[in-house]
């Protein structure tokens, strides 16, 4: 029985439902207007989710499905960034009704891509324009080969509490396979960083 159905799961084609609407919803048929809609069914008693997407990261991993790409150049993500901002002023003007932000969620790519202080400039600019409830939760997906002091602090800074890291694999010869981040190669190098995150949170 439950062979059965693992085979039946692991040869269906389902959305990944991390965030909500999924991508399937996201098509050449869907526009403006219909984000406007969607933005105007939210009723005043309701409270927000934001997920913020950084499509950059430092280096690909094989196993990835998500919509990112390595910048030749960290002016893509500084135009990026620009452009993100006048869209969350553009959401936050058509929805400035509502009980609040519960959770925001910071995913990529790499959101840690961004430098600290284009991070504190994104998280001040959402609390900006956002009512945030007090006990909101602002968590954040972590590549370790990114995460230095100074990005920590920044995290910190922000308001994230809680963080998923990009790493699957400590096994050289599986690392080699799927070009992630393993184990090892997160403790010896960005222990301090970690330290230093946890102290502060």
């Amino acid at each position: 029985m439950d062979k059965m159905i693992a085979q039946t799961y692991a040869a269906a084609t389902t959305p990944r439902y991390t965030s909500y609407p999924t991508a399937a919803e996201f098509h050449d048929g869907v526009g403006a207007e219909d984000a406007e809609r969607w933005l105007a069914a939210i009723a005043p008693d309701e409270t927000l989710s934001l997920y913020i997407h950084i499509p950059f990261c430092q280096s690909l991993c094989w196993y990835c499905g998500c919509h990112t790409s390595v910048p030749n150049s960290y002016v893509r993500a500084e135009a990026y960034l620009a452009r993100l901002m006048e869209e969350i002023d553009q959401v936050a003007g058509r929805i400035a009704h509502h009980d609040g932000v519960v959770h925001c969620h910071f995913g990529g790519g790499t959101p840690t891509y961004l430098s600290a202080d284009d991070f504190r400039l994104l998280a001040s600019h959402l609390r900006r324009r956002f009512s945030f409830r007090r006990d909101a939760e602002f968590a954040v997906e972590i590549d370790p080969r990114t995460l230095d002091d100074e990005r920590a602090e920044a995290l910190a800074d922000a308001g994230v509490g809680r963080a998923s890291l990009g790493f699957r694999i400590s096994t050289p010869k599986c690392k080699g396979s799927s070009n992630g981040c393993s184990l090892s190669m997160l403790l010896r190098q960005r222990s301090n960083a970690f330290q230093s995150w946890a102290s502060i949170v």
